[in-house]
């Protein structure tokens, strides 16, 4: 049977989605065979690959295989069906370290057997680490230590959403979210000359913090992002005025109110539920970058569009992780932090 469809009872309330919820990967060569399964099964194409030895630059030499990935340099490249936006995905020496490349535009038939291809007109960048330079960064946990979850929309926009969940294998506990992907494209309401009306977070293993970006904890009271553009994990991204004179590869966070107190009492996440119906109706998360934002790059900012692929919950969850063992009753399902991926609250994430 296939790894890939949809669990018994789970259903997402994002259009024509597909879930994939607590896999155990044996390394992180299998796990990120799962986001390449995941993301063809989409639309996105692989036309650009190598195991390392064997390359081409117009097909797929990796497959399904997770000992085909598992080679210093092996890479592969994913075109989202619309043809709007090109991945390259590239292994580093371990299974934990990985490099993540997008462009607009596309890449070349340049590729060798341990060099991906170069960018048509060199807009690609990096995913993690710096956004211009790259570099190899550990993107997974441990091997056998973590729950492997996605959802993946096979009609337009093309969202995906994935996360993995640290588990303590003397417990079985799960103890902190780990590694993310968010690619949240054809933003609604967005400027229909945007070129590339996307947000992009991929951020590693380690570090809570990173995932915490991808969840929205790092926004302060402020409404600045926490994280440098240019560090490691580097939180929410996405081109603001691309093609533009002042265009960048910017941090974007997503847009939030405060207390009047300045305090980091955030909204709507503590707004509660609505009292004519008594249920929590998660609203669309807005991104912009606010002119008050202090890391590199300063400059440009402003709105870029309303989320396709997340929301805010009005309450907050039992304890702010997506998989609540200690209170199971009142587990929120798909939970993460300040941020609701939109399945129904009454889907719980239990053990396989």
């Amino acid at each position: 049977m296939s790894i890939l469809g949809k669990p018994k009872n789970w259903t997402s309330t994002l259009q024509d989605a597909t879930v994939l919820v607590n896999q155990q990967p044996a390394t992180g060569d299998a796990a990120m065979i799962f986001v390449k399964r995941a993301m063809n099964e989409a639309g996105y194409v692989t036309n650009r690959s190598s195991d390392g030895t064997t390359f081409s630059n117009t097909g797929d030499v990796i497959g399904t295989s997770a000992l085909a990935l598992g080679h210093t340099n092996a890479y592969f490249s994913l075109v989202s069906p619309d043809g709007k936006r090109w991945f390259i995905i590239r292994r580093g020496s371990t299974t934990r370290s990985w490099e993540f490349q997008v462009s607009v535009d596309g890449y070349n038939s340049d590729g060798t057997a341990t060099t991906p291809p170069t960018a048509i007109t060199g807009d690609n960048r990096y995913l993690m680490g710096n956004a211009t330079t790259g570099g190899f960064n550990n993107f997974w946990a441990a091997d056998n230590t973590y729950w492997f979850n996605m959802v993946w929309q096979t009609i337009a926009p093309y969202a995906v959403i994935m996360f993995t969940i640290f588990t303590n294998p003397s417990t079985t506990q799960a103890v902190q979210p780990e590694a993310g992907i968010l690619i949240d494209p054809g933003l609604a309401f967005a400027d229909s000359s945007d070129p590339d009306p996307c947000i992009y977070n991929w951020c590693g293993s380690g570090n809570t913090g990173e995932f915490l970006a991808l969840t929205f904890a790092s926004v302060n009271a402020g409404g600045l992002f926490n994280e440098n553009v240019n560090n490691v994990g580097g939180g929410p991204r996405g081109w603001l005025g691309k093609n533009a004179t002042n265009g960048a590869f910017a941090a974007i966070p997503p847009m939030t109110y405060n207390g009047s107190s300045g305090a980091t009492y955030v909204y709507p996440s503590s707004s509660g539920i609505n009292l004519s119906n008594l249920e929590d109706i998660p609203l669309p998360v807005p991104w912009e970058r606010s002119p008050l934002v202090t890391v590199s790059p300063g400059a440009p900012y402003g709105y870029k569009g309303f989320s396709n692929a997340l929301k805010y919950p009005g309450q907050g969850g039992v304890t702010g992780n997506p998989r609540d063992y200690t209170s199971p009753g009142s587990a929120d399902g798909l939970i993460v932090n300040a941020c609701i991926i939109p399945w129904p609250s009454a889907l719980k994430l239990d053990r396989p």
